[in-house]
This record gives C-alpha cells, sequence and structure tokens, in this order.
C-alpha cells in the first residue's frame, strides 16, 4: 500500500509540474509557425523513371517558405533537395501579373512553390524568386538559367527538354539550356496586349491558367 501510495503521488507531481512548465495553447499559437500538426509535404509527384518521389515542404521554423524535397524509393531515405534560402536571400518581389497569378490559384507562400520534371525523368525546373534554375540529377548544384531584373512567370519545359519558355514583360520567350541563347517569340506585349498570358475571364472562370502550350 506505502509503495502504491507514493507511486501515485509522484505521478500526480510530474504531471502537475509538466502542467505547470508547458504554456497554454491560444489563437496565436495555433496559426503561428511552427505548425502543431508539422509541416505536410504538397505537390507531391512520381519521377518518369520511377526512382523517387518529389515534393514541396514548408520549414520547420516557417511554415510559409518553402523547400524542395526527394524521397528516394529504392533507398527509402527523405532529403532536401534544395533550400530556398541557399538560393536566394531577401524579399521576393512579385510582378503585378505573379500576384494575379498565384491569387487565382491560391498559392501562397514564398520560396520554392511549383516545379515540373523532364520527360525523361533526368532533370528538375523550378521557378524561385523571378528567376529560374534547373537541376540534373546526379549534380552538386542547380544551373541558374534567369537571372534578370524583371519578374519571368508561367516557366515550362519543353518536351525533350532542351529549352525553357516563360513569360517576361507581357511577351513569350523562349531559351536553349546548352547554350543559353534567349529568343523571343513575341516582342509587342505590353498594356492590353499580353502574349502567352490567359486573359481574366479564361483564369476567373474556366481555371485556365496559362495562354500558351508546347
Amino acid at each position: 500500500m506505502i509503495i502504491s501510495f507514493l507511486f501515485i503521488s509522484l505521478n500526480l507531481i510530474c504531471s502537475t509540474a509538466i502542467a505547470q512548465n508547458t504554456p497554454l495553447l491560444d489563437i496565436e499559437r495555433i496559426f503561428s509557425a511552427p505548425a502543431l500538426q508539422g509541416t505536410a509535404p504538397s505537390q507531391v509527384k512520381l519521377s518518369p523513371d520511377g526512382q523517387r518521389v518529389t515534393f514541396i515542404r514548408a520549414k520547420k521554423t516557417d511554415n510559409s517558405r518553402f523547400d524542395l524535397w526527394e524521397y528516394n524509393i529504392k533507398d527509402k531515405q527523405s532529403r532536401l533537395l534544395f533550400d530556398a534560402d541557399d538560393l536566394h536571400q531577401g524579399d521576393e518581389k512579385l510582378s503585378d501579373e505573379e500576384k494575379a497569378r498565384r491569387e487565382r490559384m491560391r498559392v501562397s507562400g514564398s520560396g520554392i512553390l511549383s516545379y515540373s520534371w523532364s520527360a525523361d525523368g533526368k532533370a528538375l525546373l523550378f521557378p524561385l524568386a523571378g528567376d529560374v534554375f534547373y537541376y540534373r540529377i546526379g549534380d552538386k548544384k542547380a544551373q541558374r538559367l534567369l537571372n534578370t531584373p524583371e519578374f519571368e512567370t508561367d516557366i515550362k519545359l519543353s518536351p525533350k527538354g532542351q529549352y525553357i519558355s516563360y513569360i517576361r514583360n507581357q511577351n513569350l520567350l523562349i531559351k536553349h539550356i546548352a547554350s543559353g541563347t534567349e529568343t523571343a517569340l513575341t516582342t509587342q506585349g505590353g498594356g492590353n496586349i499580353k502574349y502567352g498570358m490567359a486573359e481574366f475571364v479564361a483564369q476567373e472562370e474556366m481555371e485556365q491558367l496559362t495562354g500558351y502550350w508546347w
């Protein structure tokens, strides 16, 4: 009886001590970082070669800042592919077109918010802070394909993986990845003229968020 009494007393004392040291859960904490439920992955994709699963995950310390991760199916291990802070420092200044595009896509936050695989599963393309990065699987680092003061949007990889395409200043451009040669497919964009961009009704009513295709 004495042993049982001591055991119960110790449990009560420990429980009381833990309760006293645990901060109360309030509204501010529920909606602040880090998230109480952890960081759930988004944009989960299987690579075309079936060897890995890639996804975007918020930082543990900031649930509005996103990085690119991969899960290797053979090794059964997850690892951070690219930390957005390693590739870009400072605030992201969005163009008006990108602000409107993200609003209609219901996308918020910063960092690496989207990415795409090459058809052969050997490369990844992702935008960050208005510029574009290209990564071939196995390389030590990503290649920065665009580094301009303008904000490029709607970035796509060509079907054969030789070019990227994008919108800049309401014009459609392409760039050859190997040579770095950039070609403007249109040059008269501006004002009410928007090449390669879906107009307002198509975006808002038909959920058509792009105005060009490969």
